[in-house]
């Protein structure tokens, strides 16, 4: 029992006592907040960065002070970057939808000083000497929290967060369904982009001490690997399995701009990563691909074989019925003006 810990009153809310999954990691409000602090305390002055990345991430380097360098990915997501040219200057990695342990496994063995983005990769564990960061709300029901491996970061100055009014949207959702917290989920969101940097709270840490981990693991993987059998040959990425690892979505790609907007229509969510990637890349490339056309499904540990054959069946339905457009291209092969672009 900890010192000055009140006995009696009323009942908390009762969670079942775990482990976390990153015990060693350093724990922060937010994943964002987690990489500022990195960058302050280490005094990077420049990072390289994939122009294929959210606003947000963006934000909190600019933040931090540090010069942005846009790279480019090719088709494997796989950095076009010149070892040579980029020397001693950090390089920002990013484990996109969890499915590129390997693309970070070959880039950390490049480049002398790497900073890897698992927050789509929570179950991806750091390369050693590595600093890699997470963000359990991408995964779970939290409302905040980030991780952080890190040498040498001094944290304890940084005051603990208090995210009791961020859990609002989720308890409504429990009663009232997605859309009557849809309003407060938002501003929640939008307030949470402004949040200082802080230690993660206790009642984030305690839920996520409560969560079955190798449960999640295993029906994130099942799905998965249900929808990559199914639209593997029709899906323009191609994904290589063997990094897969606790992925976070499916990424399908295919060339119909309407058929986000039609599995939406059928209550299937369908996020746009990221829209604001079109203004910093080329028309053609595979940044503006992913950004326009990119269906990351969902695959997550609330949902299980049923609802995985929905998505195929509506998304096999789809196409049929839009085959004769002139849109469409042959199976599982990228547009040839990318295919140009990537080699180069």
């Amino acid at each position: 029992m900890k010192e000055n810990e009140e006995i009696g009153g009323y009942f908390e809310l009762e969670l079942p006592k775990g482990t976390e999954y990153h015990t060693n990691a350093l724990r922060f409000n937010t994943a964002r907040n987690s990489l500022s602090f990195f960058l302050i305390q280490k005094q990077v002055g420049e990072l390289y960065v994939p122009s294929y990345i959210s606003d947000s991430v963006l934000l909190a380097i600019k933040q931090s002070k540090t010069k942005i360098q846009f790279y480019k990915l090719d088709e494997n997501f796989h950095p076009i970057l010149d070892p040579e040219k980029v020397g001693q200057t950090y390089v920002l990695l990013i484990n996109f939808f969890g499915i590129c342990e390997k693309v970070i496994q070959d880039s950390c063995k490049k480049f002398t000083n790497v900073i890897c983005d698992n927050t789509q990769a929570f179950f991806s564990n750091p390369e050693p000497g590595i600093t890699t960061f997470y963000s359990p709300r991408k995964f779970f029901g939290v409302a905040d929290g980030g991780y952080i491996y890190a040498d040498n970061l001094e944290v304890e100055k940084v005051i603990q967060d208090d995210s009791t009014q961020r859990y609002m949207a989720r308890l409504v959702r429990i009663d009232g369904g997605a859309e009557a917290g849809s309003f407060l989920f938002r501003n929640t969101e939008e307030l949470l982009n402004r949040a200082k940097i802080r230690r993660m709270s206790t009642l984030t840490q305690k839920i996520l001490s409560s969560i079955h981990y190798d449960e999640v693991w295993e029906k994130r993987e099942d799905n998965f690997k249900y929808l990559h059998k199914n639209l593997k040959k029709i899906n323009w990425l191609k994904i290589n399995l063997r990094s897969v690892h606790g992925p976070m979505i499916y990424p399908f790609l295919c060339a119909h701009d309407d058929l986000r907007k039609y599995l939406i229509q059928n209550k299937i969510h369908v996020s746009q990563y990221w829209p604001e990637v079109s203004f910093r890349s080329e028309p053609g490339s595979f940044e503006y691909l992913m950004a326009n056309k990119l269906c990351p499904l969902p695959i997550d540990q609330r949902y299980s074989m049923p609802e995985m054959k929905i998505i195929v069946e509506l998304i096999e339905s789809f196409l049929d019925k839009n085959r004769h457009t002139d849109n469409h291209l042959p199976i599982n092969k990228l547009p040839e003006e990318l295919e140009v672009n990537s080699s180069s």
